[in-house]
């Protein structure tokens, strides 16, 4: 398969950006800048409009602007996938690429998170999440899952939006994407806690 089309969700006052489009373009990647949603600027209509309300296992996103702008940015890009009818590539400014997009990949029967692993966690309610979602594959009807459970849950931060009870994932199984160790690292236990 060829490289679906990538967006970026860049932060204008990013220290680390400029890393991920270096690495992007070193492996010929093809990739697209999306201006993240800031975070500070919505209100009350902004969630209305969409269709969403908070989940009542929010955590602590409810008093987190950043979280919130963090959540919009990737549901503006789930509509984008269903709009475009087409699979994309999600990544988060602070990631580093180190390699080329792997042609043997599939992405269809579920999300592919672009890394080894990280800390899992499983709740009956939800199945099995893990922390992060800097870097994963969307297909259409995945992205469509997605927002169905946004607008029948509610908004909930974006790792634990992608849940194995609501749609398949899956980890790569090597680090083809990374933090930047700029920005902080990363856990790669993989140890699912209850």
């Amino acid at each position: 398969m060829t490289q679906p089309r990538c967006y970026v969700i860049t932060h204008k006052t990013s220290l680390v950006v400029q890393d991920a489009y270096k690495s992007l373009t070193k492996y010929n990647w093809t990739f697209e800048k999306f201006d993240a949603v800031d975070g500070k600027k919505i209100t009350q209509q902004d969630w209305d409009k969409i269709g969403v309300k908070m989940s009542p296992t929010a955590g602590k996103l409810p008093v987190r602007p950043g979280a919130q702008g963090c959540w919009f940015s990737h549901f503006s890009l789930w509509e984008r996938c269903t709009k475009i009818n087409e699979p994309i590539i999600i990544m988060e400014h602070d990631i580093v690429v180190n390699g080329v997009w792997p042609t043997g990949i599939d992405i269809e029967t579920c999300i592919v998170k672009l890394y080894t692993t990280a800390d899992c966690k499983e709740k009956k309610e939800y199945g099995i999440w893990s922390k992060g979602s800097h870097a994963y594959t969307l297909t259409p009807h995945q992205a469509e899952k997605l927002l169905n459970r946004a607008r029948t849950f509610g908004a909930s931060p974006v790792d634990k939006h992608i849940i194995s009870n609501i749609i398949p994932w899956k980890f790569l199984g090597y680090n083809l994407v990374t933090l930047n160790p700029g920005r902080g690292n990363s856990s790669t236990s993989g140890i699912i806690k209850k």
